[in-house]
């Protein structure tokens, strides 16, 4: 009975300090963070990006080509001048999966479509392809689940039925160089650009904003209006 009695004053006790966080909860779960570099056989140190495959396979793009992770080791693609399937030279600035889960790279001398089966890659710049310049700055999906490629001259939507890369067209101004970043909505677009500001693609009209505008109209516009409501 005595027993009984200090077990459950025991069990009282970690309940309480469960409760205000003295005692750890011993089923939260504990984070473990592992270090992996070249001596695990990582191609580079410096990633760029990261993205998980439909397959389950990690992969790290880097300042000197690419890894694919397993779960228990690397396997590289190193760029390469003289093997017409492998990645174009030059470090890779963005992965992105499409919407069928196929993995793109995009790098400073082209694009590159991994092939699943043969387990290699196809190659797209300005002299294969639509493509007008060999630099690619992001890659992004649009509403439609379409690829969109951005380079240092324009804006490109791939089409997968002609495997064509069609320049973006769009009303009110024109869109920005260097594109860092595209979000796509439902409704609108936000594009990034690299010291060129903020703009916004409606959808509903296709006409794209400069934001910077926007924001300086708005802010003319409540000056006036209230140097007029003081007078």
């Amino acid at each position: 009975m005595h027993i009984r009695k200090l077990y459950h004053q025991y069990l009282s006790v970690i309940i309480v300090l469960l409760g205000i966080g003295v005692v750890p909860n011993i089923n939260a779960a504990s984070n473990v963070f592992v270090n992996y570099n070249k001596s695990d056989n990582l191609i580079q140190n410096t990633v760029t990006d990261i993205v998980e495959d439909k397959n389950g396979f990690i992969w790290f793009s880097t300042f000197e080509g690419l890894s694919r992770f397993d779960g228990y080791e690397f396997k590289n693609y190193p760029p390469s001048y003289t093997l017409p399937n492998s990645i174009p030279a030059g470090f890779i600035k963005k992965l992105q999966l499409d919407s069928e889960g196929q993995l793109w790279v995009a790098t400073v001398n082209g694009l590159a479509k991994y092939n699943t089966l043969s387990d290699d890659f196809t190659v797209f710049d300005k002299n294969n392809s639509d493509l007008k310049s060999n630099e690619i700055y992001t890659l992004s999906i649009n509403r439609n689940g379409q690829l969109l490629v951005a380079t240092d001259e324009n804006l490109y939507l791939y089409e997968q039925y002609s495997k064509r890369f069609l320049p973006f067209i769009v009303g009110g101004e024109n869109l920005p160089r260097e594109i860092k970043f595209i979000l796509s909505e439902d409704d609108k677009t936000w594009i990034g650009s690299l010291g060129h500001g903020v703009y916004l693609l409606d959808h509903s009209t296709n006409i794209l904003y400069d934001l910077k505008k926007i924001t300086l109209g708005i802010l003319i516009l409540t000056r006036i209006t209230s140097s007029i409501s003081k007078r």
